[in-house]
């Protein structure tokens, strides 16, 4: 398909617009701390908004619009510049992630949209003893695939009435790596982490982190506005209030992406990643937390 022409162009925006101005009127009130949404970036049909509070971002993205999104075109790269496809292996920075994040032994481990690929109980099933994964997965084809591995699969959400039922209060751990930004819905999101863990279970996430030193020096062509794929967008203080919300303890925010974890593996320079934590330089940020 090629790129729209300036009359395509004014067409998406004004359509932006329009629908900025419906978001509006019905309610202007951030999700996670109740502060005022602004207008942040538009990208094409599709407005970002951004709380001047928190900081937490949207964007007009509708379950209506998703409808069908997350199906072979998306897993085939067609769809959204980030995807997973099925061939895909696991990097050394996820696994470096997972072992100093995702620790132990004889472990429950529910993952939140791990795509057809399964590289963490692949992974974790290799390294430790006792090791039993299940998986939430939106896609119903992904989870076909997922099944003929053997894993135990819930087609849905994880905040689905019914998914929510089948797996309350039984992971010592809940794992989602870049996947809560695809969720119109954060509030739902976080609260089901916290109901399929055990007492004492954690959760741990990966996401953007929208007030890094990257996210504002690169603005609109930030990489994770990114929608409809992306629909909302994060920051380490709306993440400790909704995390806090939903009745997590011992939030935790790590400012520190894959990107960084695979540039410290090839030059492990002591206190490199804290360093980078502290100027809260990278695009992507780790989130732990406790039931």
């Amino acid at each position: 398909m090629s790129p729209p022409g300036c009359a395509q162009r004014f067409l998406l925006t004004f359509e932006a617009r329009n629908s900025l101005h419906s978001l509006e009127r019905k309610d202007t009130a951030c999700p996670v701390c109740g502060g005022a949404l602004r207008e942040y970036a538009a990208h094409g049909r599709w407005i970002v908004l951004k709380c001047r509070d928190c900081g937490f971002g949207q964007t007009n993205v509708t379950e209506e619009d998703l409808a069908g999104f997350y199906e072979s075109e998306y897993f085939d790269g067609n769809r959204a510049r980030f995807c997973q496809r099925a061939e895909d292996e696991i990097s050394e920075s996820k696994k470096w992630w997972l072992d100093r994040f995702v620790p132990g032994d004889h472990l429950r481990c529910l993952e939140i949209g791990p795509g057809p690929a399964a590289m963490v109980p692949g992974y974790l099933a290799e390294k430790r003893p006792g090791f039993s994964y299940s998986a939430v997965e939106i896609s119903q084809g992904a989870s076909e695939q997922l099944r003929k591995r053997g894993y135990e699969v819930f087609t849905g959400k994880i905040y689905d009435t019914q998914i929510s039922a089948k797996v309350a209060g039984r992971f010592d751990y809940v794992v989602a790596t870049e996947v809560i930004e695809h969720d119109t819905n954060p509030r739902g999101f976080v609260s089901g982490m916290f109901g399929a863990l055990k007492s004492g279970g954690r959760a741990c996430l990966t996401t953007g982190n929208f007030d890094g030193l990257t996210a504002r020096f690169k603005g609109a062509s930030w990489s994770y506005l990114d929608p409809p794929a992306h629909v909302c967008f994060f920051t380490p203080r709306a993440v400790r209030e909704l995390f806090t919300q939903a009745g997590f303890r011992n939030v935790r925010v790590h400012c520190v992406g894959l990107n960084y974890i695979r540039l410290y593996q090839r030059f492990p320079i002591p206190g490199m990643l804290a360093a980078v934590h502290w100027l809260r330089l990278p695009t992507g940020m780790t989130i732990c937390a406790q039931k």
